[in-house]
């Protein structure tokens, strides 16, 4: 069996989308320049794709890549099915074995993104097999319906409703897959603790950040809290906090007229001149170099 992984991040475009019923015409090769997903409703339903014969049962899903050529290779067989075809950015990759899966892994990566410092733009993968037979099939066929009548009948948005429809769908896939893989994870304790203090961190982080406040706030002992954040986060408490303000404190060397003191003083720096130390440390230059900087771009 063949696998599809899909990036978190992907752009999709539902380009068309139909219920399909066999007709003598279907035996006719044929191919187009996207993805196409196929869900058989009343099967079966045989397909040729390139050299390789298929019969599809009701419920079966097939997967396309573009430009595979495909058609039926029976005449005396009626038989409808979904389909609908899209594009992917960035591209859908094929791999011939299950890819590794490991929660504590996609977490640790995933959490990285959850940062407000962060310019990743990675995340966990969606993996459907090529061809598959979902246990929440009839789920799967109801969103592939309401894709359809979307489709036929457009109105404001619906280009972006279409894309949810799909997204949905294919989570609605992969998820399957995943718990027929008997692979069944959600998230730890100590990665709800880590959301927590990460959410608490961007409300107080030109404010109250003393160890004691936040051990009181998030009723736990502060060397776990900073034993959690630094396993998620990859870097320390008091770093992430030090980078937050410098960063606020860019947008407002870069957007208003504030004084360096005044704006050391609202991120959190009661010591104007160590605010000053700390950012030609990490920026390389002094603050009112950095904004007459930006006001020459």
């Amino acid at each position: 069996m063949s696998y599809y992984t899909i990036s978190g991040h992907s752009r999709f475009q539902v380009k068309w989308t139909e219920m399909y019923t066999i007709e003598p015409h279907f035996l006719e090769p044929h191919s187009n320049p996207y993805y196409e997903l196929i869900m058989v409703s009343d099967g079966p339903v045989h397909l040729q794709v390139e050299q390789e014969k298929l019969t599809l049962e009701s419920g079966e899903c097939l997967l396309l890549s573009p430009w595979e050529q495909h058609c039926g290779w029976r005449r005396d067989v009626k038989g409808r099915f979904f389909w609908v075809q899209f594009s992917c950015d960035p591209a859908i990759e094929a791999t011939d074995k299950w890819p590794e899966t490991n929660a504590e892994h996609q977490l640790l990566h995933i959490s990285k993104n959850d940062l407000r410092i962060s310019e990743e733009h990675e995340g966990e993968s969606l993996i459907i097999p090529r061809r598959f037979s979902p246990g929440n099939r009839y789920e799967c066929l109801r969103t592939f319906e309401l894709l359809v009548q979307e489709f036929k009948r457009p109105r404001n948005y619906y280009k972006f409703r279409l894309t949810i429809r799909l997204a949905q769908l294919l989570e609605q896939l992969a998820q399957d897959a995943l718990e027929q893989h008997n692979f069944t994870a959600a998230a730890t304790a100590s990665y709800s603790t880590y959301q927590k203090l990460l959410s608490l961190l961007h409300e107080i982080y030109a404010t109250e950040c003393s160890a004691d406040f936040i051990e009181t706030y998030m009723d736990r002992k502060y060397e776990y809290l900073c034993q959690v954040f630094k396993k998620y986060a990859g870097i320390t408490i008091g770093a992430y906090i030090q980078q937050l303000r410098l960063q606020r404190a860019k947008h407002l060397l870069q957007y208003t007229h504030k004084t360096v003191d005044s704006i050391a003083l609202e991120i959190g720096f009661q010591d104007s001149p160590y605010f000053r130390k700390v950012f030609k440390k990490h920026e390389g230059i002094t603050p009112t170099q950095y904004r007459q900087e930006q006001q020459t771009r």
